[in-house]
């Protein structure tokens, strides 16, 4: 299911990836994909700048929701990616528990950039 916060969710988390975090946390997992470290190679495929690889935007969302339920492991992470995360841009995160799982939103500039379902184990 998707993701649905209301807009007037508070925001949790506020943050600001340069592309030197941006190229180093696509290296601390492993993901050597050209757009996630050169700017060159993410201009060739057609993106603005270098991109936040999928794995770090689901460590940042688990994170987000871990708030929610301190001390319970996270067990499952439903992603929807819906733009790409860029260097240099404030990303707003809020979490919201619905009770089975726990919702986790990212905005930038005012414009949902995913949309993440949280599961936690019992």
């Amino acid at each position: 299911r998707a993701a649905s916060i209301p807009p007037s969710a508070p925001v949790d988390e506020r943050l600001v990836l340069d592309r030197d975090a941006i190229a180093a946390a696509a290296a601390a997992n492993r993901v050597w994909a050209g757009a996630h470290h050169r700017f060159d190679d993410a201009r060739a495929a057609g993106l603005p700048d270098i991109i936040l690889d999928t794995s770090s935007q689901v460590a940042l969302w688990a994170r987000a929701a871990s708030r929610r339920r301190p001390g319970r492991e996270v067990s499952l992470v439903s992603l929807e990616m819906r733009r790409p995360i860029l260097p240099d841009v404030e990303i707003e995160i809020r979490a919201v528990d619905d009770g089975d799982d726990v919702l986790v939103e990212a905005s930038v500039g005012g414009r949902v950039a995913g949309r993440a379902v949280v599961g936690f184990a019992p």
